[in-house]
Protein backbone atom coordinates (compact mmCIF):
# COMPACT_ATOMS: atom_id res chain seq x y z
CA UNK A 1 0.00 0.00 0.00
CA UNK A 2 1.27 3.27 -0.58
CA UNK A 3 1.26 6.75 0.50
CA UNK A 4 -2.38 8.19 0.36
CA UNK A 5 -3.36 11.73 0.04
CA UNK A 6 -7.15 10.27 0.96
CA UNK A 7 -5.59 8.84 4.20
CA UNK A 8 -3.37 11.29 5.62
CA UNK A 9 -6.11 13.91 5.79
CA UNK A 10 -8.57 11.40 7.54
CA UNK A 11 -5.48 10.44 9.69
CA UNK A 12 -5.14 14.45 10.76
CA UNK A 13 -9.03 15.05 10.80
CA UNK A 14 -9.07 12.22 13.14
CA UNK A 15 -6.12 13.53 15.21
CA UNK A 16 -7.24 16.97 14.93
CA UNK A 17 -11.00 16.80 15.93
CA UNK A 18 -10.74 19.49 17.96
CA UNK A 19 -10.09 21.47 15.26
CA UNK A 20 -13.25 22.17 13.24
CA UNK A 21 -13.64 24.38 10.45
CA UNK A 22 -13.09 25.24 6.84
CA UNK A 23 -9.52 26.42 7.33
CA UNK A 24 -8.43 23.19 9.35
CA UNK A 25 -9.69 20.81 6.42
CA UNK A 26 -7.88 23.49 3.96
CA UNK A 27 -4.74 22.88 6.05
CA UNK A 28 -5.02 19.24 6.73
CA UNK A 29 -6.10 18.71 2.49
CA UNK A 30 -3.08 20.75 1.38
CA UNK A 31 -0.93 18.95 4.02
CA UNK A 32 -2.00 15.22 2.95
CA UNK A 33 -1.48 16.10 -0.57
CA UNK A 34 1.46 17.52 -0.63
CA UNK A 35 3.20 14.72 1.54
CA UNK A 36 1.76 12.38 -0.74
CA UNK A 37 3.60 13.95 -3.92
CA UNK A 38 6.45 14.37 -1.80
CA UNK A 39 6.77 10.74 -1.33
CA UNK A 40 5.85 9.78 -4.46
CA UNK A 41 8.75 12.24 -5.68
CA UNK A 42 11.73 10.56 -3.72
CA UNK A 43 11.57 13.08 -0.69
CA UNK A 44 12.40 10.67 1.57
CA UNK A 45 15.96 8.64 1.25
CA UNK A 46 16.99 5.44 2.72
CA UNK A 47 20.06 4.28 3.43
CA UNK A 48 20.89 0.52 4.81
CA UNK A 49 23.51 -2.78 5.26
CA UNK A 50 22.13 -5.61 3.43
CA UNK A 51 23.41 -9.52 4.03
CA UNK A 52 23.11 -12.37 2.22
CA UNK A 53 24.49 -13.88 -0.99
CA UNK A 54 26.58 -12.16 -3.16
CA UNK A 55 25.28 -10.44 -6.00
CA UNK A 56 22.86 -7.36 -6.84
CA UNK A 57 19.14 -7.25 -6.07
CA UNK A 58 15.87 -4.87 -5.74
CA UNK A 59 15.10 -3.82 -1.93
CA UNK A 60 11.83 -3.98 -0.94
CA UNK A 61 10.56 -3.48 2.95
CA UNK A 62 8.43 -1.28 5.85
CA UNK A 63 9.32 1.58 7.55
CA UNK A 64 8.26 2.76 10.59
CA UNK A 65 8.48 6.41 12.02
CA UNK A 66 8.40 7.74 15.83
CA UNK A 67 5.90 9.73 16.83
CA UNK A 68 6.85 13.36 17.33
CA UNK A 69 4.65 16.66 17.16
CA UNK A 70 5.78 19.47 14.62
CA UNK A 71 8.21 21.38 17.38
CA UNK A 72 8.76 23.50 14.47
CA UNK A 73 5.92 25.86 14.80
CA UNK A 74 7.32 28.27 17.45
CA UNK A 75 10.74 28.74 15.47
CA UNK A 76 8.61 30.19 13.08
CA UNK A 77 6.56 32.40 15.26
CA UNK A 78 3.71 30.12 14.76
CA UNK A 79 2.29 30.67 18.45
CA UNK A 80 -0.85 31.35 20.18
CA UNK A 81 -4.10 28.98 21.46
CA UNK A 82 -4.03 26.54 18.53
CA UNK A 83 -0.25 26.20 17.53
CA UNK A 84 -0.30 23.22 19.87
CA UNK A 85 -3.30 21.87 18.54
CA UNK A 86 -2.44 22.19 15.22
CA UNK A 87 1.34 20.59 15.89
CA UNK A 88 -0.23 17.56 17.49
CA UNK A 89 -2.75 16.93 14.49
CA UNK A 90 -0.04 16.88 11.74
CA UNK A 91 2.30 15.39 13.39
CA UNK A 92 0.60 12.58 14.35
CA UNK A 93 -1.71 11.86 11.81
CA UNK A 94 1.37 11.68 9.47
CA UNK A 95 3.41 9.96 11.72
CA UNK A 96 0.17 7.33 12.05
CA UNK A 97 -0.52 7.21 8.45
CA UNK A 98 2.64 6.47 7.45
CA UNK A 99 3.44 3.97 9.72
CA UNK A 100 0.35 2.19 8.50
CA UNK A 101 1.10 2.63 4.76
CA UNK A 102 4.74 3.46 4.02
CA UNK A 103 6.86 0.91 2.14
CA UNK A 104 10.32 1.36 0.61
CA UNK A 105 12.30 0.31 -2.86
CA UNK A 106 15.40 0.35 -3.99
CA UNK A 107 18.83 -1.32 -5.09
CA UNK A 108 21.08 -3.34 -3.45
CA UNK A 109 24.90 -3.65 -4.24
CA UNK A 110 26.91 -6.44 -3.46
CA UNK A 111 24.48 -8.80 -2.08
CA UNK A 112 21.65 -10.61 -4.37
CA UNK A 113 19.20 -12.22 -2.03
CA UNK A 114 19.01 -11.79 1.77
CA UNK A 115 18.19 -9.20 4.38
CA UNK A 116 18.64 -5.34 4.16
CA UNK A 117 18.50 -3.32 7.55
CA UNK A 118 18.14 0.98 6.72
CA UNK A 119 17.62 4.22 7.74
CA UNK A 120 16.35 6.70 6.80
CA UNK A 121 19.17 9.77 5.93
CA UNK A 122 17.62 12.75 3.23
CA UNK A 123 14.34 14.37 3.80
CA UNK A 124 13.52 17.03 1.23
CA UNK A 125 12.44 19.95 3.38
CA UNK A 126 12.73 22.25 -0.32
CA UNK A 127 10.63 20.02 -2.10
CA UNK A 128 7.89 19.63 0.45
CA UNK A 129 7.69 22.95 1.90
CA UNK A 130 7.42 24.22 -1.95
CA UNK A 131 4.34 22.04 -2.62
CA UNK A 132 2.75 23.24 0.40
CA UNK A 133 2.94 26.58 -0.36
CA UNK A 134 1.78 25.14 -3.61
CA UNK A 135 -1.19 23.38 -2.26
CA UNK A 136 -2.33 25.74 0.47
CA UNK A 137 -2.39 28.40 -2.42
CA UNK A 138 -4.92 26.32 -4.06
CA UNK A 139 -7.12 25.82 -1.35
CA UNK A 140 -7.28 29.31 -0.86
CA UNK A 141 -4.34 29.94 1.71
CA UNK A 142 -1.35 32.56 0.50
CA UNK A 143 0.63 35.18 0.85
CA UNK A 144 2.11 35.53 4.33
CA UNK A 145 0.34 32.83 5.72
CA UNK A 146 1.53 30.22 3.61
CA UNK A 147 5.22 31.54 3.36
CA UNK A 148 5.14 31.15 7.07
CA UNK A 149 3.02 27.72 7.15
CA UNK A 150 4.55 25.77 4.75
CA UNK A 151 8.21 25.29 5.81
CA UNK A 152 7.39 25.28 9.36
CA UNK A 153 4.68 21.92 8.32
CA UNK A 154 7.66 20.84 6.04
CA UNK A 155 10.42 20.89 8.56
CA UNK A 156 8.09 18.82 11.40
CA UNK A 157 7.31 16.72 8.90
CA UNK A 158 10.91 16.18 7.21
CA UNK A 159 12.07 15.72 11.65
CA UNK A 160 9.50 12.74 11.38
CA UNK A 161 10.32 11.19 8.30
CA UNK A 162 14.15 11.62 10.30
CA UNK A 163 13.20 9.20 12.72
CA UNK A 164 12.54 6.50 9.84
CA UNK A 165 14.08 3.12 10.22
CA UNK A 166 13.22 -0.07 7.79
CA UNK A 167 13.55 -3.49 7.31
CA UNK A 168 13.46 -5.41 4.29
CA UNK A 169 14.54 -8.06 2.00
CA UNK A 170 16.91 -8.27 -0.95
CA UNK A 171 15.21 -10.01 -3.98
CA UNK A 172 17.49 -11.12 -6.98
CA UNK A 173 19.91 -14.14 -7.83
CA UNK A 174 21.15 -16.22 -5.05
CA UNK A 175 24.60 -17.18 -5.89
CA UNK A 176 26.71 -19.68 -2.76
CA UNK A 177 28.89 -17.35 -1.70
CA UNK A 178 27.59 -15.07 1.51
CA UNK A 179 28.48 -11.26 1.90
CA UNK A 180 27.47 -8.40 2.88
CA UNK A 181 26.77 -5.33 1.12
CA UNK A 182 24.56 -1.56 0.59
CA UNK A 183 21.30 -0.66 0.01
CA UNK A 184 20.11 2.69 -1.89
CA UNK A 185 16.51 3.02 -1.29
CA UNK A 186 13.00 5.79 -1.27
CA UNK A 187 9.71 5.76 0.15
CA UNK A 188 6.59 4.75 -1.21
Amino acid sequence: MAVNAGTLTASMNAYGSFLRGPVWFKIAGAVGLSVQQWVLSGGITLNGATTGTLGGGTVQGKVLFTPTPLATLPAFALVGPNAGLLSSAIGLGVFTDLNLTATYTGVSVGVGAGADASKVTRANIPLLSGLLTQNLAMCGIFGQTAGVLAPAVASGIATIALTGVGTGVVLGTPSPSFGGGTSISKVI
